[in-house]
């Protein structure tokens, strides 16, 4: 689920990250640490920070230039995925640029054929398609790779988001939640633990063990662990811990939760209430 703008006037001058923030004006960075100052060759993903959920994809060689805009891109993916394609064919004095399955639209029309209008319909249009394949494939998760992290979605987070507003605009809360995925405030990464069930056949149990003070992102795993030294291991799922947090918990996505701090005054409470929750490790 893509769409491309391709430049096809080859060039022989090279570009490199530094010379398209100057171009389009923005902060692009670029995943996997490249030098701004280096030619960029071949295949390079770059993204806004704070305002990106996904990638944009350059494919740059001597022949030509591709700018992929991916699905569940935020507004402004799209327009920067509009400026890149700009700047490349500004750079190699090519006269069009050329959308998949489209006819040559002429620089000064690029960014009025694909403004922000056009963007607004690409993010609902994603909207409907996750919507469908979760609704095709509820034993399945659809996972979205962002610029920080990955983004799974399934049937959990699809009820979140429908009760949040009307189907309309569904597009915009899923984009949202990605974006917002990526760019979680300071927090520590809580282990995943994997453990061996007794029953043959089963695979191992994820878990992840919780533990008072700083705010906290869960993985997506089978069960929880409250941290508790002088009591017995207790196994929540992430959703009944969810409830028994309240306002401290919120799932990022289909799986991944993030936990506030529990001051050190509440957290007997806490394992207290997560023992009546708690479920075997079989039964996981």
């Amino acid at each position: 689920m893509s769409f491309t703008l391709t430049i096809r006037q080859p060039t022989s001058d090279p570009l490199s990250l530094a010379d398209l923030r100057r171009e389009v004006g923005l902060e692009v960075e670029a995943l996997d640490g490249l030098d701004p100052d280096r030619p960029i060759g071949g295949l390079v993903k770059v993204y806004l920070p704070g305002r990106s959920s996904r990638s944009v994809e350059l494919e740059i060689e001597p022949a030509q230039a591709n700018v992929r805009i991916l699905s569940a891109s935020t507004l402004h993916d799209h327009d920067l995925a509009v400026r890149l394609a700009k700047a490349l064919a500004e750079h190699r004095g090519a006269a069009v640029v050329e959308p998949e399955g489209g006819d040559p639209v002429s620089l000064a029309a690029l960014g009025v054929r694909y403004g922000p209008a056009w963007a607004a319909d690409e993010v609902e249009s994603a909207g409907r398609t996750v919507a469908t394949m979760i609704d095709r494939y509820p034993g399945r998760l659809i996972s979205l790779d962002g610029p920080v992290r990955r983004f799974e979605a399934g049937p959990g987070l699809l009820a979140r988001l429908s009760a949040a507003g009307p189907r309309e605009t569904l597009g915009a809360r899923l984009v949202e939640a990605i974006r917002a995925s990526q760019w979680l405030p300071p927090h520590r990464e809580a282990s995943l633990l994997e453990v061996s069930r007794d029953h043959e056949g089963l695979p191992p149990a994820r878990l992840a063990v919780l533990s008072p003070g700083g705010r906290t992102l869960l993985p997506g795993v089978d069960a929880v662990v409250p941290w508790d030294p002088s009591g017995p291991m207790r196994y929540v799922r992430p959703t009944d811990l969810a409830q028994l947090l309240g306002d401290r918990a919120r799932f990022v996505d289909e799986r991944r939760l993030v936990v506030e701090p529990v001051p050190e005054a509440e957290w007997a409470g806490l394992v207290a209430a997560a023992a009546g929750r708690s479920v075997e490790l079989e039964a996981l």
